[in-house]
C-alpha cells in the first residue's frame, strides 16, 4: 500500500491524523510525509487544521474534527452578538460541516445567550469557548458580572437565588421587560441535549435527554455566570418543533404554554404546602396553558392541591392547567380538590 493510501486509510479509521502517525510505520522521512500531506491538501483529498508539527488532517467528510475548538476573549464594549457569531463561522472550520438542524439550534442559542451576557451581566469581559468532541458540539459563555440568579432575585425582590432559578425555568422572566421577552434563555435550554447555568451558589441543569431538570448548590460560590450548552452532532432536533411545543394556539405563533417540574419546588420535602404552590404559580398567569409535571413527587398537601386546582383556576378561568406523571396518591389529592 502506498503512502497516500495509508494516510487515507488511517484518516478514515481515526477521523484525524498527523505526520508523526506515519514516521514509525513507514520507512520514509518527515520531509517526504510533509510533502505528501501538502499535495493531498492542495488536491482536496485532505483538510488541514493547525500549523507546523501540530497540524492535523482529516478526510473532507470528517472536517468537523479539524480545528474543533475556538476560544475568544471579548471586551464588553459595543459588543454585538451577530458579529461574534459571524467571526465564529469564519474561524471555526468545523462549523461549515455541521448539519443544518444543529447550525440553526447553535446559532439561536449562542446569539441569545451571548446577548444576555452583553446586556445584563454588567461584566467588562466575556469569554467564549466552543469545541467539538466525543461527537458533541458544545460552548460556554463566561462573564464576571453580577450573576444571573442574583440579578433576577434583586429585580423581582425574591427571597433566594433558588427562587430566581425556578422563575427562569418558567419562561418570560427578564430583568429588562421593555427590551426583552424573557424567552431567549428558556428556548436556548430546550434546543440542546444538555444546558447548564452556574452562578454564585446555584447550579441549574436542564437535561433534555432524560428529560429532567436539576437544581443544586455549589460547594464553593463563584463570581459571575457560566452558561454551558451541548448537543449531539447527529441531533435531528428542529427548532421550529421546539417553539411549536410551547404554543397553545399553533396559528398565533405565540409563546403561551409552559411546562413546570413540580419537584423543583419541594425543597427536599415530600409534603408541599400552600405557600409553595403560590411560589410555583408566580408569573404563570402570563400563559394560556400550564403543564405541571409531577415526576418524583410522592405526595402533596391538600393546601397545595387546592391552591392550584381550585383557587388559581377560579381566579384565572381562561388559563388551562394540565398535569402529568402523577403518582396515585398525588392524583387522588388533585381529584379531591377539583
Amino acid at each position: 500500500m502506498d503512502v497516500k493510501s495509508q494516510i487515507k486509510k488511517l484518516a478514515f479509521e481515526q477521523k484525524t491524523v498527523k505526520s508523526s502517525d506515519f514516521l514509525k510505520s513507514s520507512n520514509v522521512s518527515r520531509q517526504y510525509i510533509a510533502r505528501v500531506l501538502k499535495e493531498m491538501v492542495l488536491a482536496g483529498e485532505l483538510i488541514k487544521g493547525g500549523s507546523t508539527r501540530k497540524a492535523i488532517y482529516s478526510l473532507p467528510e470528517n472536517s468537523l474534527y479539524v480545528n474543533p475548538s475556538l476560544s475568544l476573549k471579548l471586551e464588553n464594549t459595543d459588543l454585538e452578538e451577530d458579529k461574534v457569531l459571524d467571526k465564529i463561522k469564519l474561524s471555526l472550520r468545523a462549523y461549515s460541516s455541521l448539519s443544518q438542524e444543529v447550525k440553526r439550534c447553535f446559532d439561536y442559542a449562542f446569539s441569545e445567550l451571548l446577548n444576555n451576557a452583553i446586556e445584563h451581566s454588567r461584566s467588562e469581559k466575556i469569554d467564549v469557548n466552543i469545541s467539538i468532541k466525543d461527537e458533541n458540539l458544545e460552548f460556554s459563555i463566561i462573564d464576571e458580572g453580577v450573576g444571573i440568579f442574583k440579578n433576577i432575585m434583586t429585580k423581582y425582590k425574591l427571597s433566594s437565588e433558588v427562587d430566581a432559578a425556578q422563575d427562569l425555568l418558567k419562561g418570560k422572566t427578564t430583568t429588562a421587560p421593555h427590551a426583552h421577552s424573557g424567552e431567549g434563555i428558556f428556548f436556548s435550554s430546550k434546543v440542546c441535549d444538555l444546558f447548564e447555568i452556574d452562578s454564585h451558589k446555584i447550579i441549574l441543569q436542564v437535561n433534555n435527554k432524560l428529560p429532567d431538570i436539576f437544581l443544586r448548590d455549589f460547594s464553593s460560590p463563584i463570581w459571575g455566570t457560566t452558561v454551558k450548552w451541548k448537543t449531539a452532532l447527529n441531533s435531528k432536533r428542529l427548532i421550529s418543533d421546539i417553539f411549536s411545543q410551547y404554543q397553545k394556539d399553533k396559528d398565533l405563533f405565540e409563546f403561551d404554554l409552559t411546562s413546570v417540574y413540580v419537584h423543583l419546588y419541594t425543597l427536599d420535602t415530600i409534603y408541599i404546602s400552600r405557600s409553595q404552590a403560590r411560589r410555583l404559580l408566580a408569573g404563570l398567569d402570563k400563559f394560556k396553558k400550564i403543564i405541571l409535571d409531577f415526576s418524583k413527587v410522592e405526595t402533596i398537601g391538600q393546601g397545595f392541591a387546592d391552591e392550584i386546582f381550585r383557587v388559581f383556576k377560579t381566579n384565572n378561568p381562561l388559563i388551562e392547567i394540565e398535569h402529568k406523571n402523577a403518582m396515585p396518591v398525588v392524583e387522588s389529592m388533585i381529584k379531591h380538590v377539583e
